[in-house]
């Protein structure tokens, strides 16, 4: 057989086991106190921070293997912002086209303290300047008091409103990024107990249509706070006592919450 049609073949089966998307959890360090995650700053386990040539040499990895999207996730990523723009530099530089992040939105809170808006505006121009393709911004409920409680970030919500105009001056089009959960409706949500039902079809349409209207009024409120793109993901939820298995992956919980 010609070596270079059987390096052909093999490289062509590669190929198909590429997997489309590399997540990078560049540390498990966090600072708020969300619920539904187990890595909140009130967990306690060891954390712990990938160092930068290990980074560097899994985005190398990545480009090399041709795959299209990478994604940098924590914790909070934004703890490491110069970390985390030098990795966001580097994916580009090996041509990665879909490179991805984002927040929990920390930075956002204070919204009223001199020099907000400067901050901001610097933070926009320093990803405005990478090749950063997605930037998402996490929103647990359409009440700003209920997700502001749960990410323990008092004012994010309207700090949030008043960073948007300034990304988008920039190029960036943030994405508000919602983790289905029992909160997403506030009480509306949150009142929906299958013991209150004779039956679990009485129980499963309730929940259809109690959670269609809490998506209605989480999306208009998005949209009043400027947001142009939407992302609604799944809830990590796992079953506390399932034979010792673990989740690898710690932003998930057995509460009910996301249950």
């Amino acid at each position: 057989m010609n070596p270079a049609y059987k390096h052909t073949k093999w490289r062509e089966k590669l190929i198909k086991l590429t997997p489309g998307q590399l997540v990078i959890q560049i540390t498990d360090h966090c600072n708020a106190k969300c619920p539904q995650c187990s890595m909140r700053v009130t967990s306690d386990f060891k954390r712990h921070t990938l160092n930068r040539k290990e980074v560097f040499r899994m985005i190398d990895a990545t480009g090399a293997m041709g795959i299209k999207a990478v994604s940098f996730t924590g914790g909070e990523p934004f703890l490491l912002q110069d970390d985390l723009c030098a990795y966001i530099d580097r994916a580009g530089q090996n041509h990665i086209p879909f490179i991805r992040t984002g927040t929990n939105g920390f930075m956002f809170a204070g919204h009223n303290r001199p020099g907000f808006m400067d901050k901001i505006t610097r933070l926009a121009d320093r990803l405005a300047a990478t090749p950063l393709r997605n930037f998402w911004i996490s929103l647990d409920s359409f009440k700003p008091e209920i997700h502001e409680r749960m990410r323990g970030f008092k004012g994010v919500v309207d700090g949030i409103s008043k960073a948007l105009p300034i990304f988008q001056d920039a190029g960036i089009y943030p994405s508000v990024n919602l983790g289905i959960n029992r909160n997403l409706g506030g009480q509306l949500t949150q009142d929906l107990n299958p013991r209150d039902f004779n039956s679990a079809r009485a129980y499963e349409t309730a929940v259809y249509h109690t959670y269609s209207r809490a998506f209605s009024q989480f999306y208009e409120q998005v949209i009043e706070l400027g947001f142009t793109i939407v992302n609604a993901c799944y809830p990590m939820s796992i079953e506390s006592g399932c034979n010792g298995l673990e989740a690898v992956y710690q932003a998930s919980t057995t509460a009910d919450i996301v249950r």
